[in-house]
């Protein structure tokens, strides 16, 4: 079974896939989703609130926040905290003394801890928002409140939100309001501490030679931002002059744990023998959102490689989807369960016990990566560790149909691990990390193409991309 016929039956499936004309709608239902999972008994109150999401740095890959937060607030770790709270309060009615004020008082009578600190408080198109902090001398929460624009102080304070969430250096919230039939209007907010600087990224493009390409934008406001528009794919706020924190906008990404696997009825009877069916599905979905969340421009994904790979003691389903040809971003699929673990981290990163996946059983695992111009794809094989997905040292090697062999060549010319291609693809055994040139021979020992792997420096990524947490 060839790549090209691999590629045709899985087309049958990618076909009807098409870009999202419908921002807002990508919102509703990807936020819908993760509040079933994220926050069930969260309260609504008023009009449709589908979505309320909080995200800092630490939630980045991770599962949430736990499920009965201490009143006493939790731990301040970093000295950045202390300086998002000393901060003078933002948004568009930061001017607003007597709401501010009344607002502190309300909040204050209820608090648990002995102060309360409005830090965000703004009128979008349709929602009255605010952040507010309430702290001791050691601990803080964060509260996120919304309610109708125009709202007094103390419907505020009384309204659903989050509340009693950790309290990181750079916060943002975004909600919408309405359903898939009508919708009303959406917000997003990321506050960082004075003096720092926040950027936003909507879109990226993957280049020649597989690397992302992304544009920033400063916010007017500095360090603060907030969108009415576009969901932001990517934060990065920037402090005395040093990166503190870069990553995606969607929280959580580390774990797609409210996916819904695309149907396809009439692909069954064409499908790729080669191709279990419900792995391309979850492949399929693991993409959409994984791209999609990255702000990465892609046409519908074809299948460059199907079979099966060794999880511990188990061969599982595994797809490998990319683009037809050129560069673009390529997602691994390891495991027929929509809910997947992502591999954004090493062993070196990853902390036991800050999963809601536990050890990860019954989940799947996905490996993002991107692909050049060269026609071959490396990618590394997802394994677990912790609740997490780890890169392990097996790297997954797709290349032409021609390909027979494949070497991988050090920096002194010398090759270091070779192995046989089966249908265009091989595994290789290379320490994480470790880059080489990938050298494709056919039958008779004549190089077919050379590439690069697309190795990184440590620590979290996204399609290569590093993801930064240094407060």
């Amino acid at each position: 079974m060839s790549v090209d016929e691999l590629r045709a039956g899985f087309r049958r499936l990618t076909d009807p896939v098409l870009p999202s004309e419908d921002p807002y709608g990508e919102v509703l239902r990807r936020a819908r989703s993760r509040r079933r999972t994220r926050f069930a008994g969260f309260g609504v109150a008023g009009a449709a609130l589908l979505a309320l999401v909080l995200s800092g740095p630490a939630v980045v890959g991770v599962g949430g926040w736990p499920d009965a937060p201490p009143s006493e607030g939790y731990p301040v770790e970093s000295d950045w905290t202390w300086r998002l709270i000393d901060s003078p309060t933002r948004g568009n009615l930061a001017g607003d003394t007597g709401l501010v004020a009344d607002l502190t008082r309300t909040l204050a009578a209820e608090s648990a801890l002995p102060r309360v600190k409005v830090l965000f408080v703004h009128d979008f198109a349709r929602s009255r928002v605010a952040l507010v902090a309430d702290y001791s001398d050691a601990a803080a929460s964060l509260s996120v409140l919304r309610e109708d624009r125009g709202a007094s102080a103390g419907d505020l304070a009384r309204s659903d939100g989050l509340r009693d969430a950790r309290l990181d250096p750079f916060v943002t919230a975004h909600g919408v309001l309405g359903d898939e039939e009508v919708r009303v209007s959406f917000w997003q907010v990321g506050l960082a501490p004075a003096g720092c600087t926040v950027a936003t990224s909507e879109h990226a493009t993957i280049g020649p030679d597989g690397v992302v390409r992304r544009v920033w934008q400063a916010a007017a406001t500095g360090d603060y931002v907030v969108n009415e528009v576009m969901p932001a794919a990517r934060w990065r706020t920037t402090c005395d002059g040093v990166i503190r924190q870069q990553g995606p906008a969607e929280p959580g990404i580390g774990e797609l744990s409210a996916l819904t696997a695309p149907s396809d009825p009439e692909a069954a009877s064409g499908w790729a023998p080669l191709l279990d069916r419900p792995t391309g599905q979850a492949a399929l979905a693991s993409y959409q959102e994984l791209v999609g969340s990255a702000g990465l421009a892609a046409a519908g994904p074809v299948v460059r490689w199907a079979g099966t790979l060794t999880e511990g003691a188990h061969e599982v389903p595994a797809v490998l989807l990319g683009p037809a040809t050129g560069p673009g971003a390529v997602v691994l699929q390891v495991g027929a369960e929509p809910k997947a673990l992502v591999a954004l981290v090493d062993d070196d990163h990853a902390a036991p016990g800050d999963s809601a996946a536990a050890n990860g059983a019954g989940w799947s695992l996905v490996a993002p990566g991107t692909a050049d111009d060269s026609g071959v794809i490396a990618v590394r094989v997802p394994e677990r560790s912790g609740g997490h997905a780890v890169a392990s040292d097996r790297m997954l090697v797709v290349g032409p149909a021609s390909a027979a062999t494949v070497e991988a060549v050090d920096a002194t010319g010398t090759v270091i691990e070779s192995a046989r291609m089966e249908r265009g693809a091989a595994i290789l055994t290379l320490p994480a990390g470790e880059k080489v040139t990938l050298r494709v021979l056919d039958e008779t020992g004549d190089q077919v193409v050379a590439a690069v792997t697309p190795e990184h420096a440590e620590g979290q990524q996204l399609f290569g991309e590093p993801i930064v947490s240094a407060w």
